[in-house]
């Protein structure tokens, strides 16, 4: 009877602390789970922060990029915006793809700018091609990227590129920049810790690289329109328009201090027979190089754009009349012995001007227009009388 009941109480015993261990167990299960929910959660919470955090920033670099003066700014924009955007990133470097297929710098963080802006590297000594094996899609790590830059790069590249960190860096992470298709250049980020950046880092680099191109997409959009508001697309001089707004600028500047300048038009003689003879495209072909000629004669202060047509027209300051005239002619004859070239065609260029002084001539910008209008087509029928008589007469022209 007494084994009996000791026998029970063993069982019941070994029952409640089965139960209690396992109650334990469970609890301790629980908890665990619910900590592991809770890490989950804060993680996420620091990820979705983290997200927003960099949209923040892609916003206010859109917005940025809208103010900047200088594509030289706008690129330092926005690698600025992707270090900080890059836990662990504390400098970086943007590259941009030339015409010969070789990359310059165009902004840095942690490097000698100065020094920087010398070197010049072949796109397959780049992190981003060997990573790739040249199949170049999105971003890519480089741990130990310093000792990986010396075994792939050129060793008197190398040896530049040394002079220009002021840093020693352990990893990069480097994007390529697409813009329409193309690989327009390159973001590199990097830290001075070894194993910095992971696949979140990648994620937010993938992320802000894209925005990038479209930042960078929208900012070229502005500059087109920005220089075909000031530009001739042909001639690469200012429009008409634009130097119609400097002119009167300087004549309302004129009523509160003394100022004076002459306003030349130039016309091309013959463009019609030169596109008529040779095809349109040998007439743009001479106009670009009229134009590319008439800048030797301008100076920094001085102003030229195209009239329109053949005809160009330029400002000139702090400049003698005589002295200009003394200028525009030897011009005249430096196109004797310097003809257009195009397709193995020599053609010869001439041209008529006429000049025009403020306020002498005139106190707006209409009466200096007309006036160096009349003088200018009053030389060009001169020289069409010239040529009609050198054609009958068969003298040269």
């Amino acid at each position: 009877m007494g084994d009996s009941l000791l026998y029970k109480f063993g069982v019941f015993a070994l029952a409640v602390l089965f139960a209690l261990t396992y109650s334990f167990l469970y609890t301790r299960h629980l908890l665990e789970s619910s900590d592991k929910k809770l890490s989950r959660s804060k993680r996420e919470n620091e990820k979705l922060i983290e997200n927003a955090q960099v949209q923040d920033r892609i916003i206010a670099l859109t917005h940025d990029l809208m103010d900047v003066q200088t594509t030289e700014n706008a690129f330092e924009k926005i690698l600025e915006y992707a270090i900080s955007s890059i836990n662990h990133a504390v400098a970086g470097s943007i590259m941009l793809v030339g015409e010969d297929n070789k990359l310059s710098f165009a902004a840095s963080k942690g490097y000698n700018a100065e020094a920087l802006s010398a070197i010049r590297m072949d796109i397959k000594e780049t992190f981003l091609w060997h990573k790739t094996n040249g199949k170049i899609k999105g971003p890519v790590i480089i741990n130990d990227s310093h000792d990986f830059s010396r075994s792939i790069v050129d060793p008197e590249i190398f040896q530049a590129f040394e002079k220009t960190i002021d840093l020693h860096f352990e990893s990069t992470i480097s994007s390529p920049i697409f813009i329409d298709g193309k690989l327009y250049g390159m973001i590199n980020v990097d830290s001075t810790r070894k194993n910095a950046f992971d696949e979140d880092s990648l994620h937010f680099m993938k992320y802000f690289t894209t925005q990038a191109e479209f930042a960078i997409k929208n900012r070229n959009r502005i500059e087109h329109f920005y220089y075909l508001s000031r530009f001739d697309s042909l001639t690469d001089v200012y429009n008409r328009r634009y130097f119609r707004d400097i002119v009167k600028m300087d004549i309302q500047k004129s009523t509160r201090y003394p100022i004076t300048f002459l306003i030349v038009l130039f016309d091309l003689n013959g463009l019609k027979r030169i596109n008529d003879t040779h095809g349109h495209l040998a007439g743009d072909r001479c106009l670009s190089y009229f134009a590319g000629e008439l800048k030797k004669l301008v100076r920094k202060q001085d102003i030229l754009a195209r009239y329109g047509g053949d005809e160009f027209i330029a400002s000139f300051y702090l400049c003698d009349w005589k002295d200009l005239v003394v200028r525009i002619e030897e011009f005249r004859e430096y196109f004797k012995d310097n003809p257009c070239k195009f397709d193995d065609v020599e053609i010869p260029l001439s041209f008529s001007y006429g000049i025009s002084e403020f306020p002498q001539d005139g106190e707006t910008y209409l009466d200096l227009i007309k006036k160096a209008d009349e003088l200018m087509y009053a030389a060009k029928k001169e020289y069409k009388q010239l040529s009609f008589l050198n054609e009958n007469t068969g003298s040269p022209e």
